[in-house]
């Protein structure tokens, strides 16, 4: 019997090996891939969920950890370029965009380096290239449908998470920090911030993803149709439960343009959605009505519906209207001072008190000359950076507009339709920055600048077809350039926070001192809060609080000349940070204290010069604040004190007593106290001026009645223990 064998179905050893080579090779891809992807997504989840408190300044850990984010991200990226050409991810957008980041970036770093200088220049320069940085890795990153679609969906369930925990907020459960001191305006409704350490943060993140939300609910399906638009719901109301009306407007006129959109792409053009098509008439006149009805009942129904939101009806009549006009016009004011160029990056606080109008202090509730920034994006860029650096910013976005909205007109599909969302979101981020500044806030600045690079690399792959030539160069450029900026965030980054967490731990080894506490225990702490703070200000120069912190901590144990030479630098690093004149000026005055009680062991002539030289370096001190601020009763109240104690200048201190009571009318003592010693110190010259007035010209002066009896010290008010 002949046996005929069919050798195809086996395998020999060199297809056996061939074919492992193949399964190790899809393996280490899909591990490669995964890799990426995590890569991609670990700001998505960590930047909004590190969960900070309320801080309106820089929240460190989560601008670390985005720097951080984009130094992955930036330095995967010639493996990313290689995974997307092995799966054949040809594609293109135009060489005008990275050439408007790349003139940008320098201009910046010419602002900040060549321009101004500041420490303060230099960080704020580190955050806006950690941005732009961003921007470019995420186009490359999000080309991929995968990744792109993950990153949305990875989102939107972030955005549900901070969402839902605001809506817990509202009403009382709050596992972190009891928030029910914290009141609109003293009202009973209770702002809410969930993660991210500031309601007005919260609702740009929101006005941000809610375009983004709704469109994912058009194109999906099902269950996920279902879902998202229920996750839509949640974060609509988490918007409300915020409490920021600049979120509100922004969040009425996005959704506005977000309709209008939908409508032209499906009802204008080819039926994108449902059917039936309009004329274009037809469609204009409908969405002009739409808007007309809806700024209509806005603008006539305004009480009412601040009313149904825990009857805040008066909306306009709080602080934060009243001083963000003279945050505004001071922007303004600089600009026009240096149209073209600016004062330099990130110098908006530090010459913010030259150009702020004086009668500013009675609105401001904590009554202090430093503003970190202007509550209006656009007017801080033109500020900083002049008219130069306001075209190179609107350029890039225009660039950016202009090649979003060409691709979606060029390739109208459903599932296209979310880069709609993306731009919406984009465009609401940046009607809400017209009343605050939350794009330089990490959370939203981090969904400003990721959008932006998300719905241009997805548009580049939607133009695949079209030629490459104008990426190869750029990225050519990319592969010089990727080692510098990944070492610059790095070591800036590091800095940074290491710098910050010194600062703080400083700070709470200071809280920990006690009077019920030894001498010894409380020295110890002090030293060590040095050594820590001493450490903060070589690493992070640009922060201010070091010094302050350093300054207090010499003063606590009478080292007035260290607490002297801590304010000077402070003063030097930002003008006027805290009232720093006027803790200079009691710092002196409590020098002068330390030589009285040492009388006896100074020769009466150096005991006399000593004291006087410490009342001039006071009284020039608190005049210094007196320009800064000539409606702070406190510091005519010093002035007066420096005057009594240190020169015996009766007549003078009578006068700076008065002014104190006189602007005390319009803005009271921060210590009801104050007013009253500042009462008892007049009285007792003026019974001194009468006594003198009223003995015989043949007694001897110094036998007339003195001011022996006044506490000259003033030891008691909050003037001098504003530091303790």
């Amino acid at each position: 019997m002949n046996v005929q064998m069919d050798n195809s179905s086996i395998e020999t050893p060199r297809e056996r090996d061939s074919s492992n080579e193949m399964k190790n090779t899809f393996s280490w891809r899909r591990q490669i891939d995964i890799f990426i992807l995590v890569i991609f997504l670990a700001p998505v989840l960590l930047v909004p969920l590190i969960f900070t408190g309320f801080n309106t300044n820089t929240i460190i850990i989560k601008e670390t950890y985005l720097q951080f984010g984009v130094i992955y991200m930036t330095a995967l990226l010639p493996f990313v370029w290689r995974r997307n050409h092995q799966e054949g991810l040809i594609y293109s957008y135009p060489s005008s965009f990275p050439l408007l980041l790349l003139g940008l970036a320098l201009y910046l770093f010419y602002s900040a380096y060549g321009l101004s200088g500041h420490p303060r220049s230099i960080h704020e320069f580190t955050r806006w290239f950690s941005y732009l940085l961003l921007t470019m890795a995420t186009i490359d990153f999000a080309v991929h449908t995968r990744r792109f679609l993950a990153y949305l969906y990875i989102t939107i369930f972030v955005s549900l998470i901070i969402s839902l925990y605001a809506c817990l907020q509202a009403i009382g459960i709050e596992p972190f920090f009891n928030w029910s001191s914290f009141a609109w305006e003293d009202q009973s409704a209770r702002r809410v911030c969930a993660t991210l350490g500031n309601p007005d943060f919260l609702a740009g993140y929101l006005v941000a993803l809610f375009p983004a939300t709704i469109t994912l609910a058009i194109v999906n399906k099902g269950i996920l149709r279902r879902f998202f638009a229920a996750v839509a719901v949640i974060q609509g109301l988490a918007l409300v439960l915020s409490y920021s009306r600049g979120g509100w407007m922004a969040a009425f006129f996005t959704a506005l343009l977000l309709f209008s959109l939908l409508t032209y792409l499906n009802w204008v053009r080819e039926p994108v959605l449902f059917n039936p098509r309009i004329t274009l008439r037809g469609a204009l006149a409908g969405l002009a009505a739409m808007t007309a009805a809806g700024a209509g009942a806005l603008f006539f129904l305004w009480n009412e519906i601040a009313a149904a939101f825990f009857r805040l009806s008066s909306l306009t009549e709080g602080s934060s209207v009243a001083t963000r006009l003279y945050f505004y016009k001071a922007a303004f004011l600089m600009w026009l001072e240096r149209p073209w160029r600016g004062f330099g990056l990130g110098t908006f606080t530090l010459y913010f008190y030259e150009f702020r109008d004086k009668e500013l202090s009675i609105f401001l509730p904590f009554r202090k000359h430093y503003l970190e920034h202007a509550h209006n994006e656009y007017l801080e860029i033109l500020s900083e950076t002049g008219l130069i650096g306001f075209l190179l910013y609107s350029l890039l976005l225009i660039a950016a507009a202009r090649f979003h909205w060409r691709t979606i007109m060029k390739y109208r599909t459903r599932e296209n339709l979310v880069l709609i969302g993306l731009g919406c979101g984009i465009i609401g981020l940046m009607l809400h920055n017209l009343s605050t500044v939350t794009l330089r806030q990490t959370p939203t600045v981090f969904l400003f600048w990721s959008f932006i690079g998300a719905a241009i690399g997805r548009a580049a792959y939607l133009n695949r077809r079209e030629s490459t030539g104008s990426s190869r160069w750029i990225r050519r450029i990319w592969l010089l350039a990727i080692p510098f900026a990944v070492v610059l965030l790095f070591h800036e980054a590091i800095e940074n926070y290491a710098g910050d967490c010194l600062m703080r731990s400083g700070h709470d080894l200071i809280k920990k001192t006690s009077q019920d506490e030894t001498m010894k225990f409380n020295r110890e702490k002090m030293e060590e809060a040095l050594i820590k703070l001493h450490q903060s200000a070589r690493l992070a120069p640009d922060r201010f609080e070091p010094y302050l912190w350093m300054a207090l901590c010499y003063y606590k144990f009478f080292d007035y000349q260290q607490a002297r030479e801590a304010y000077l630098q402070l003063d030097r690093l930002q003008h006027n940070f805290t009232s720093t004149p006027m803790n200079l000026s009691i710092t002196a005055l409590k020098r002068a204290d330390y030589f009285i009680d040492y009388k006896k062991a100074i020769p009466p002539d150096v005991l006399n010069s000593l004291v006087e030289n410490c009342g001039k370096e006071a009284i020039s001190w608190i005049q210094a604040a007196i320009k800064d601020d000539p409606t702070a009763p406190e510091y005519y109240a010093i002035l007066g004190r420096s005057y009594l104690k240190t020169l015996g200048a009766v007549d003078q201190a009578k006068e700076a007593f008065q002014r104190a009571l006189k602007a005390e009318e319009k803005r009271p003592f921060e210590n009801p106290l104050e007013r009253k010693e500042t009462e008892n110190f007049l009285k007792s010259i003026q019974s001194y001026q009468a006594n003198i007035e009223a003995a015989s010209p043949e007694i001897d002066p110094a036998s007339a009645p003195s001011l022996s009896n006044v506490d000259m010290r003033g030891g008691k008010g909050k003037v001098f223990s504003t530091l303790e």
